[in-house]
Order: C-alpha cells, then structure tokens, then sequence
C-alpha cells in the first residue's frame, strides 16, 4: 500500500495505528504490610496434578459458599511446545480446571479462584481458560499469580503466604512474583503505548523469564500492520 505518512506525534507513536505493549510493572499494594494475617481469607486447595474426584468438587463448592477462596495449583510440564506428554499434561489440567469452574456455574456460587501457574509455557492453557472463564461469568473473580519453578513446587505449603500476596493486590488480575522467598516485588501487567518498532533492532525478547530460550505463539489475531521481520 502506498499513501501519505502517518502522522507521528512527539513522543514518536504513531498517532493513526499506534503500537501498544504490555509489561510487567511493579505493583503497588491496597493493604498495609503490617496488616494481620486473620483478617486474610483462606484457600481450599484444588491441585491439579492430582485425581479430581467428586469430593474434590464438592470440597469447592463448599468453599466457594463459605467465603473461602479457591486455589487452583497447576503442575509444571514442558508445555504444549515442548514434547507430548507435556501436551497430554496440559489438556488434563484444562480440562480439570473447566470441571472445577463447571461445577460452581452450576450451582450458582460466586468465588474468588486464584490461579497458580509457573512463570513458564506450562500451565497456559488453564492460564488462557481462566481468562475466558473471568470474562464470561462475573460471580467468579479470578487472579492468576505465576511463581518460578521452586515455589510452584510447594505452592501447597505456601498458600497461606500466596493468598496474603494476592488479597493485598485484588484489584489485579495477573501476579508475578520472581522472588523464591515471596518477600521480594510483585509485578503486574500494564499497557503502554510504545514507539514503532525498527527493523534494525529485535523486536521481541529471544530469552524468556525462566532463562530459556523464548518461543511465541500468534493466534486468533487480525494483523492490520506487521510490526517487525
């Protein structure tokens, strides 16, 4: 296509088709850290590496109706990028996070559900599910908080301190904590308008936050400009 220019404001955005990034921000809590930890909610925990039986579900509902939040643990794999049996793996944490999310839909519950998933490829699928299930039920208040492959691995034991990092950022939908210890920032998600980028220069990271080399699915989008080569 050929035609004038864009216009390009100061700051260097395009001002017809401007680019957008999101990034991870640190976030600022809505709670005193001196506040006690009493006054926090507790979590019925539903992991997801385990059998979900009907006593699990009916544990959830249980909870959801006694105000207590529910804690859906994913386990860490390869991903659906990395071999089959992570794949495999994926599916049935899904597919186990749509029966829980089910469940309450059916017996009209409202709930808080906190997501923990690995700051990682695994676990998307449940990450990108609990986002449509957030869109499409409003009694089910969902935040998903990712957490570094050894805290993944006893997130269980750590709930107590995991549901306090959340209830101190509930207005947040999305959590990384990068700190093993928990004590360290928490970051969120913004977006920020961002300059066209140039062909000169990459347009994307190559490591991702686990230090390992970074893969990128493009999905489900209608791409009006490409933004790099």
């Amino acid at each position: 296509l050929t035609g004038a220019a864009a216009p390009v404001s100061e700051s260097g955005v395009d001002a017809t088709f401007p680019f957008y990034a999101v990034r991870w921000v640190e976030a600022t809590s809505l709670l005193s850290s001196g506040a006690a930890l009493h006054r926090f909610p507790s979590a019925y925990v539903v992991n997801l590496s385990s059998e979900l039986s009907d006593g699990v579900l009916t544990g959830a509902v249980n909870a959801a109706q006694g105000g207590i939040w529910i804690a859906i643990v994913c386990a860490a794999s390869d991903g659906v990028l990395g071999s089959q049996d992570g794949v495999d793996l994926e599916v049935r944490q899904c597919w186990k996070y749509m029966r829980v999310m089910q469940k309450l839909i059916e017996v009209g519950a409202t709930a808080h559900i906190l997501v923990v998933c690995p700051a990682a490829a695994s676990g998307a699928m449940v990450a990108g599910a609990s986002k449509a299930v957030a869109m499409e039920e409003a009694a089910l208040q969902v935040q998903r908080i990712f957490l570094t492959p050894a805290r993944l691995a006893d997130a269980t034991e750590k709930m107590k301190e995991l549901v306090v990092l959340a209830a101190h950022h509930q207005r947040e939908s999305d959590l990384w904590i990068q700190d093993d210890s928990l004590s360290g920032a928490v970051f969120t998600q913004r977006i920020e308008p961002m300059t066209a980028p140039s062909s000169k220069m990459p347009c994307v990271p190559k490591v991702s936050a686990d230090g390992k080399e970074a893969a990128y699915v493009l999905t489900g989008a209608k791409i009006g400009r490409a933004s790099c080569r």
